[in-house]
């Protein structure tokens, strides 16, 4: 699981759970913390942040690749922190992905902004290692995220293909869980949504209750 995050704050909370692989980041993330890709990978290295996904940016495969160039020159002054690209699936997107696999084909690359499965599927073709579905976005347009998931994993299964559905864009909690339950890998949630899915409103009455209970006890022992 990775979060989808630039706050400190959040990251530093999240490290010390142990359960997520990593952190996602992109252009409108890191605009609401006001830092920038290259303030986020050296933050990523201070923090200790295992894995880290910077989205490239350009409207062109070659503004892409000169992007790419400055990111990996940027990632030669990290340590401790691996980085990936989060690449948005379309033609232009497609052409970067194969240069990139040219040039290093083990390089992380997530493809994103996924709709539809068919998006997916060319870019499970392409060489993405990970697959980003915008679930809460594909509800918002009248489509069927969990249809769209399961034509994606049937795809990927079917031909054996090395790659991972990363679910993306969460509005809810359950729709978290109905994502994996449509066959995605794993997801990227934010901090918010974390705390969602940990802290049932009725589990945390009943601990409560436990708590309150337990300083009720009789002190000491009788021997």
């Amino acid at each position: 699981m990775f979060l989808d995050t630039a706050n400190y704050e959040e990251i530093e909370a999240a490290l010390a759970l142990g359960i997520f692989d990593g952190v996602t980041t992109n252009p409108t993330i890191l605009l609401k913390e006001h830092r920038s890709r290259f303030d986020m990978m050296t933050l990523a290295s201070q923090m200790g942040i295992p894995f880290l996904f910077v989205q490239v940016v350009g409207d062109r495969m070659e503004d892409m690749w000169e992007d790419y160039l400055l990111l990996l020159e940027q990632s030669d002054h990290m340590h401790g922190t691996s980085i990936g690209v989060k690449v948005p699936l379309h033609h232009e997107g497609i052409r970067f992905i194969k240069k990139v696999k040219q040039s290093d084909p083990q390089f992380p690359v997530l493809g994103t902004a996924i709709y539809t499965a068919e998006q997916a599927i060319i870019g499970s073709l392409a060489g993405c290692h990970y697959l980003s579905p915008y679930v809460n976005r594909m509800a918002s347009n009248s489509l069927n995220p969990y249809v769209e998931i399961k034509r994606m994993r049937q795809f990927i299964d079917n031909q054996g293909l090395d790659v991972q559905i990363l679910a993306a864009s969460f509005h809810e909690s359950q729709e978290v869980v109905q994502a994996l339950e449509a066959g995605a890998h794993s997801a990227t949630i934010s901090y918010q949504m974390y705390q969602d899915l940990i802290n049932n409103k009725l589990a945390l009455l009943d601990i409560h209750t436990f708590n309150d209970h337990a300083r009720q006890l009789p002190t000491g022992e009788n021997v």
